[in-house]
């Protein structure tokens, strides 16, 4: 019994100093996009292609009605012009409503209010 014991304590403390992380892999339909001005690569899905923001306002323009998706966009649009802030559209290749912005914001210091 105590061989055993000893046995199953190395194989715990052998795979707890294993370098692989279970946060760092990537889901099989994922690809890394490199984001130049974070100076990083992120995960995003694999149906999911880099546009300009020319291209992203023609895309927009032939959605069809007027919904609440082209207002909130257009105008994310406008402040993200007016600002001239750095950032990168992704856009899903079937469906241009689906969209991930990546962009850097203000720098907040944690504290112990914000924390709460």
């Amino acid at each position: 019994m105590k061989n055993f014991l000893l046995f199953f304590l190395s194989v715990i403390l052998i795979s707890c100093n294993s370098n692989e992380s279970g946060n760092s892999k990537i889901a099989t339909d994922a690809k890394k996009v490199q984001i130049d001005f974070l100076k990083t690569k992120i995960a995003m899905p694999d149906g999911y292609v880099e546009v300009s923001l020319d291209d992203f306002k023609k895309k927009l323009s032939n959605v069809q009605g007027d919904h609440f998706f082209k207002a909130l966009t257009k105008e994310k649009i406008l402040n993200l012009e007016s600002t001239l802030q750095k950032f990168k559209i992704l856009i899903d290749k079937d469906n241009v409503e689906n969209v991930i912005w990546v962009f850097l914001g203000k720098c907040i210091s944690l504290n112990k209010e914000l924390a709460k």
